[in-house]
């Protein structure tokens, strides 16, 4: 595991074309892929999507580790491309590779806290993301049992929160530096955190899993 230096963090096919597929990685680069040209889809085959490069001054020990990309959607009339890391949701037009259409800044808050989400292992929490039934907005988990919805045209916000009666219980877990796994942050509880939804195809529904509990939610 130690001489792996990228891996594959989510895929799926074309809503329309059963030859064409896309891929995430660890780096944050996603590729799409069509079998009617090559059947292997390795490191030099299909179109790339890279996010805009970080300056060398702000470079540091946490940019590989947040630029991971956690999940790549396709839109449901296969024209565009979401992808989600740790701390941006971006989408891409499939016909555009230089750059993304839109960028939505999701976690940018947490920035100033990196070595501490380090050291309790929460900046390795992998989120979702999702396009609305009909395509009109998208959304992807984020802290505090929040479900997080926007326009895809304009800047209207939504905030879901998914709020259970269980009891909480306290994580021992060790984080990378041998510390107690924290579970709040800079007024952030990070044990409490949507990483999983599902929006209904035809409906306006959406179904979201937060601990041990399953929401779903109808406008």
């Amino acid at each position: 595991m130690e001489e792996l230096s990228e891996v594959i963090t989510s895929a799926t096919f074309h809503p329309r074309h059963s030859d064409q597929l896309v891929y995430s990685t660890s780096k944050g680069a996603v590729r799409l892929c069509d079998l009617r040209q090559q059947a292997r889809c390795n490191r030099g085959s299909g179109r790339l999507y890279c996010s805009p490069p970080v300056p060398e001054a702000e470079k540091s020990f946490f940019s590989e580790l947040i630029a991971s990309a956690s999940d790549v959607k396709f839109s449901r009339c296969g024209r565009y491309l979401m992808t989600r890391d740790y701390m941006t949701l971006r989408l891409w037009d499939v016909n555009m590779e230089k750059m993304p259409i839109r960028s939505i800044k999701v976690h940018e808050h947490l920035r100033p806290r990196l070595c501490e989400l380090y050291e309790s292992d929460v900046i390795f929490d992998k989120f979702e993301c999702s396009w609305g039934n009909t395509g009109q907005h998208v959304c992807t988990g984020s802290y505090d049992n929040r479900l997080l919805l926007w326009d895809v045209v304009g800047d209207n916000q939504l905030s879901i929160e998914s709020v259970s009666t269980a009891p909480v219980r306290r994580s021992s877990i060790k984080g990378k530096l041998g510390l107690t796994r924290k579970e709040s942050v800079g007024g952030r509880n990070f044990s409490k955190k949507v990483l999983h939804h599902a929006q209904h195809p035809q409906r306006n529904l959406v179904a979201i899993g937060a601990r041990n509990s399953l929401y779903i939610f109808a406008a």
